[in-house]
């Protein structure tokens, strides 16, 4: 989905560049003054819809691998207030010059767009703030060597790129406040949201790469593991204790079984003990022997 509002929110920067955009307005016809308003007011609809899916993904995915209660209530927090960032920008945003042409930049009754857009930018660029302290200070209390710590927290500080790219959309925004060639002037700011855009959605799937999850599975934060086998406090730290790598489940596991092949062709797997909660207590019995006739 977020794929997609970016592609239609880059389509509308295409429309307008294509009716004006980084040409001066006087060289410009009625007609494609009217179709850039028109692009431009549907490319910053876009844009706030693109970024709320972007930062709400960043929110859900440190709530899945998050198990402790004190910061799942932070997560929730971030979350509820990029919720109410999108709503209001949104709706303003959508009346931002008034009816019937809400889009009409250049003579419609529009509100201070300088300062209105400000108060967007800065906004988000808290948000991305706090989706980056946030992880990165969950990270500062696993109790793991500082070098998976560093690399970790590098992963979701790469999100401060999105502050930078904000912080240069708002240093071009207001030099062209007082602009009456708003069509030229404008380029800079457009070229900052598309960075914007562009980062914000990198920035995401950089913690989707191997590398992250390895560190994950080898005793960073299981949360799912801790409930299915009742070990996890909500209200406790983050203990390598508690934790087991993927790589000792497997050595453990080959430790508990011993393969035989019979005289006539049968392979005898003999698994002892019953050390795991796999299938919450179904294997009750001591060994368990599983055969596989094999077929030449």
């Amino acid at each position: 989905m977020i794929k997609i509002l970016s592609i239609a929110q880059s389509i509308a920067i295409t429309v307008g560049t294509s009716n004006g955009l980084g040409k001066h307005v006087a060289a410009l016809s009625a007609v494609q003054i009217s179709a850039y308003s028109k692009a431009t007011y549907a490319a910053n609809l876009l844009y706030i819809a693109s970024m709320c899916l972007s930062e709400l993904s960043v929110v859900f995915f440190l709530r899945n691998i998050t198990p402790v209660r004190q910061d799942r209530r932070l997560i929730y927090a971030v979350g509820s207030v990029t919720l109410l960032w999108t709503l209001t920008a949104t709706i303003v945003s959508v009346v931002e010059c008034g009816s019937p042409t809400p889009w009409n930049y250049f003579n419609g009754h529009c509100i201070n767009r300088v300062m209105w857009w400000n108060c967007v930018e800065v906004m988000n660029i808290l948000i991305n703030i706090a989706l980056v302290a946030l992880p990165v200070w969950i990270v500062s209390k696993v109790q793991t060597p500082p070098l998976r710590k560093v690399s970790v927290g590098l992963m979701f500080a790469l999100r401060i790129t999105v502050c930078v790219a904000s912080t240069c959309k708002l240093v071009y925004w207001n030099r062209a406040r007082y602009s009456h060639d708003l069509t030229f002037d404008i380029w800079p700011v457009t070229l900052c949201t598309q960075a914007i855009q562009c980062m914000s959605i990198a920035s995401f799937c950089f913690l989707y790469l191997k590398p992250l999850f390895d560190i994950l599975d080898s005793g960073f934060i299981r949360s799912d593991e801790f409930r299915r086998k009742g070990q996890f406090d909500p209200q406790d730290s983050y203990s390598l204790s508690k934790m087991t790598s993927g790589k000792e489940r497997g050595q453990e596991s080959g430790n508990l079984a011993r393969l035989t092949r019979t005289e006539n062709g049968d392979t005898t797997i003999t698994a002892h003990g019953n050390k795991w909660g796999w299938d919450g207590g179904s294997q009750n019995s001591e060994a368990r022997i599983i055969k596989e006739t094999l077929y030449d």
